[in-house]
């Protein structure tokens, strides 16, 4: 089988094939594997430009709408999150961030968008030591315990 290292190639994570077959043969080929990498890439443009074509627009509306003051922080972290889903950063935070939790995840992105734990709290319906505990979680998982350096800080140096 053609096979190569595990990690990020061309962008994805590529291993998840042989976890979702059984680990059967997937590539008898080079030239299967190098056919599927362009669909990816194809598949990879195709979302990128529904986004910007066909949700973007919807959200300009909505940040043109009159909101409450809570529908404009969930409108700001859904804008935040659909455009790193659509920038190069999603690749190099999914690498990084392989480890952590779905909770985690969440929990990181708040934190790298500026929000204080009480206010990440209170999105996500949790008391702030709760968010205390997934945020020392994110940091030993991210191997910056013992390191003086912010969460917020060592986030945003992931780009």
């Amino acid at each position: 089988m053609f096979r190569i290292a595990r990690g990020l190639v061309g962008g994805f994570i590529y291993h998840v094939i042989n976890r979702g077959n059984g680990g059967y043969e997937v590539f008898h080929i080079g030239k299967d594997y190098h056919a599927f990498m362009d669909l990816m890439v194809e598949t990879k443009g195709r979302v990128l430009s529904n986004m910007r074509n066909l949700v973007m627009p919807y959200l300009e509306k909505l940040k043109k709408s009159e909101l409450d003051d809570t529908q404009e922080i969930y409108l700001d972290i859904l804008e935040s999150n659909l455009s790193e889903i659509i920038s190069p950063f999603s690749s190099s935070l999914s690498s990084k961030f392989i480890n952590l939790t779905h909770t985690e995840i969440r929990v990181a992105n708040l934190v790298k968008q500026g929000k204080s734990t009480k206010e990440i709290a209170g999105l996500m319906n949790s008391s702030p030591r709760t968010v205390e505990a997934h945020r020392e979680n994110i940091r030993k998982k991210l191997n910056i315990k013992n390191i003086r350096i912010n969460l917020r800080s060592y986030l945003s140096l992931v780009e």
